[in-house]
C-alpha cells in the first residue's frame, strides 16, 4: 500500500474511534474513558509517523507540510482539554466534537489536497516502500512497552497541566 493509503486508513481509524466516543452515553464513564485512550494514543503515534517518516519525505513535493505540523499543535492542544474534562464531566461531549472537527478538517485537507499532490509527484516505489516502513512503524510503536508507557505518562500530564493547552476561538 501506499504510504498515502496507509494513512488514510490510519485516518479512519481515528475517525471510527471519535465516533464511538461521541456515541457513548455519558453514564459509561469507564467505557469512554477506554475509548479515549486508545484514541489519545493512536492519535500520538499517527503524528509521530508523519513527522518522523512521511512530512521528511513529501515535503520538497507537497509546502502543505508546514500547514499540517500547525494543525497537530492545534490537535494536541484539544486532545489535552478533552483529557482534563474527562468522560464523566460536563462539556466532555462538546470538547470531544471540537476534536473530532479538528481531525476530520486535518485529515480531510490532508486527503484532498496534500496526498493527492504527493501521489501526481512522488515515484509509486516510492510511496510503497514509504507505506511499507509506515506500516512495520506502526506495528513496532503498537507492540513496544516503552511507549505505551511513554503514552500514558503524556496522558497523565496533559489531564493535569493547567492552562497548557488553549483552543483557538
Amino acid at each position: 500500500m501506499r504510504a498515502t493509503e496507509v494513512l488514510s486508513a490510519h485516518h479512519d481509524e481515528l475517525r471510527s474511534m471519535l465516533t464511538r466516543l461521541a456515541e457513548l452515553p455519558g453514564d459509561r464513564v469507564d467505557e469512554r474513558q477506554e475509548v479515549l485512550d486508545r484514541l489519545v494514543d493512536e492519535l500520538s503515534m499517527h503524528e509521530q509517523l508523519e513527522d518522523e517518516i512521511f512530512y521528511p519525505a513529501v515535503t520538497a513535493a507537497s509546502p502543505m507540510v508546514a500547514i499540517a505540523h500547525a494543525e497537530h499543535r492545534y490537535l494536541e492542544d484539544q486532545v489535552a482539554v478533552v483529557l482534563r474534562t474527562g468522560p464523566g464531566r460536563a462539556g466532555f461531549d462538546e470538547e470531544v466534537r471540537v476534536l473530532h472537527e479538528a481531525v476530520e478538517h486535518h485529515a480531510g485537507h490532508e486527503e484532498t489536497e496534500m496526498f493527492t499532490e504527493v501521489d501526481a509527484k512522488l515515484d509509486a516505489d516510492v510511496l510503497e516502500q514509504m507505506g511499507e516502513r509506515i506500516s512495520a512503524r506502526l506495528a513496532q510503536l503498537r507492540a513496544s512497552r516503552i511507549t505505551r508507557l511513554r503514552l500514558r505518562v503524556k496522558r497523565g500530564v496533559l489531564r493535569r497541566t493547567p492552562g497548557g493547552a488553549r483552543r483557538a476561538g
